[in-house]
């Protein structure tokens, strides 16, 4: 019963299956079902490929946890898609083969850049501590989850990962240093000091002496710098440019030298051609070194040097006051003083202005300072007196006027009186100044004369209308104080051809003897010159010792 009962159940229940089937089928509603059921299993497949998806890329994620991402690069060195111990063996490999040159100053000609040593890896037992626990941070800061980008990205990603420093043994470092020839102490060579060299023979001028950089060196340091190096890896190291050498205190361009030398250069450099009357003289390094000393670090210039070389060019080649040969217009060759006459030098002017020639370091063409000058300048076949002159012969009370060697004027004279000792000094002498309408005036007498011509002191020639005789031998007895008295036209004509400086010779054959107990005649190498006592009075003039003739001329 119960059988029938499941059996009818079945049957009833199939049928009823089909007759869903056949309306799902059939109708809207069973259209709707069957769209529900794809749409599922498209659901279903998505999500199964990306769960597959998802799994194979965290898979592939999980990877780069422990190894680098593509076109990773380390120091250079090509890391991708290694472990961190292999990237560190591979980073650490450098120290392999690793060497570092080190130069500075040849030991024997100290040269700069001179390779001193190799340093190589091995020999210091080089090498890395740290390296694994670098990268690792550098992996642990790797977002594993990114790993596409780094497989789409075209880009290297380059690190530069600071090693921090190697490790050496620092024994075998400092052997090594210390048996290396330039840092052995026998072979150290001190450095010098640039210095001022002085003039000589072959060098009129100061030079600078270069220093001498020398390879003295510091050996503790060069270790120590040593280390540094080795510890960042790097490739060469200078030791003159890391200054371990022991350097000149003093050097070439220190201003210690260059600033006396190129004072003292500019005053050895002074050229100065001199014509000391008619003479050359050549004033250039050679004579002034002696001059220039360079003392605690001043150029010194010897003024005292200077004023001695003018006084000494002043000696040989002024002829103020020298005997010189004069000959005659009889042919006779006397020796004559030059009391007031000639050549002479101001050497205080002139060695005011040489000194400030030499400071400026001048060359040129020069005449010294002259206080006298006489007619021209000297040379070897003439004096100073030249062709055109006075000369007065004492002895035969005769004068002649010379003018560019010819005689153009001559005549009698009187000179000063013998008797008395007042005769004429002899010498070669030169007109002080001219003067017309003059007052000769005296202790006893005060005469006028038209043209007064003064030659040393207030001796001179003028005119003396008083007389009416001149030359034979009046002066002996009946002379003059000492003046040249002429006959009035020719002092007129005289005037009218000298001026200042205008040589007037003076002379006696044998000098006159002034009688027992008369006054010496007067001697002009030791004379004084009275000069003009009444200078700013022109047309009154004192005659010294005077012209003791009254007008009459008696």
């Amino acid at each position: 019963m119960k059988a029938d009962q499941g059996t009818e159940k079945n049957q009833a229940g199939e049928n009823t299956e089909d007759i869903l089937t056949t309306e799902s089928a059939g109708t809207p509603a069973g259209r709707r079902g069957k769209k529900k059921g794809v749409k599922w299993i498209c659901l279903g497949v998505v999500f199964a490929l990306v769960t597959i998806v998802a799994a194979v890329y965290i898979r592939i994620g999980v990877y780069y946890q422990t190894h680098f991402f593509p076109h990773t690069v380390i120091n250079d060195v090509d890391v991708s898609g290694m472990r961190v111990s292999q990237a560190a063996g591979l980073l650490d490999a450098v120290i392999q083969g690793y060497s570092l040159e080190v130069t500075g100053r040849d030991p024997v000609t100290a040269q700069s850049g001179t390779v001193l040593g190799m340093v190589a890896s091995d020999a210091v037992k080089l090498a890395y501590t740290d390296s694994e626990s670098e990268l690792a941070q550098l992996l642990q800061d790797q977002n594993w989850l990114a790993w596409i980008k780094s497989y789409l990205s075209r880009n290297q990603n380059s690190i530069m990962l600071d090693r921090g420093t190697a490790i050496f043994n620092e024994q075998l470092l400092k052997d090594m240093v210390k048996s290396w020839p330039a840092c052995q102490t026998e072979n150290m060579v001190s450095p010098k000091n640039a210095y001022i060299k002085e003039p000589s023979a072959e060098s009129p001028f100061y030079e600078i002496v270069p220093e001498t950089k020398g390879t003295e060196l510091d050996t503790d340091q060069v270790i120590r710098l040593l280390g540094e190096a080795l510890g960042r890896l790097e490739k060469t190291l200078d030791l003159e440019e890391m200054g371990v050498y022991t350097e000149p205190a003093v050097y070439q361009d220190d201003a210690s030298l260059t600033v006396p030398v190129d004072t003292a250069n500019r005053w050895l450099g002074t050229k100065i051609d001199y014509d000391w009357n008619g003479n050359e003289v050549v004033l250039d390094a050679d004579v002034i070194r002696d001059w220039v000393t360079i003392e605690d670090g001043t150029a010194v210039l010897d003024e005292a040097a200077v004023k001695s070389f003018v006084n000494a060019c002043a000696r040989k080649y002024d002829t103020y006051g020298k005997t010189k040969n004069f000959v005659t217009t009889q042919g006779v060759t006397l020796k004559l003083s030059s009391a007031s006459y000639g050549w002479r030098t101001d050497t205080k002017a002139e060695s005011e202005e040489l000194l400030a020639l030499v400071r400026q370091g001048s060359s040129e063409l020069r005449e010294p300072v002259y206080s006298h000058k006489g007619m021209i300048k000297v040379t070897d076949s003439v004096d100073d007196v030249g062709d055109t002159y006075v000369e007065a012969n004492l002895t035969d009370q005769h004068l002649y006027l010379y003018k560019d060697g010819e005689v153009v004027l001559e005549t009698d004279f009187v000179s000063g009186k013998i008797s008395n000792g007042n005769g004429t000094p002899a010498g070669i002498f030169g007109i002080t100044y001219k003067t017309t309408d003059a007052v000769l005036r005296g202790q006893n007498y005060e005469t006028p004369v038209k043209y007064w011509m003064p030659f040393y002191g207030n001796y001179g020639m003028h005119d003396a209308n008083w007389r009416g005789v001149f030359g034979g031998d009046i002066y002996i007895n009946n002379g003059s104080h000492g003046c040249i008295n002429l006959p009035p036209s020719m002092a007129e004509q005289i005037y009218q051809y000298v001026y200042t400086g205008f040589p007037v010779v003076c002379y006696y054959y044998e000098q006159p003897v002034a009688p027992e107990g008369a006054e010496e005649l007067p001697d002009p190498e030791t004379a004084a010159q009275v000069g003009n006592p009444e200078a700013e009075q022109p047309a009154s003039q004192t005659e010294n010792p005077g012209d003791t003739q009254s007008p009459s001329g008696q």
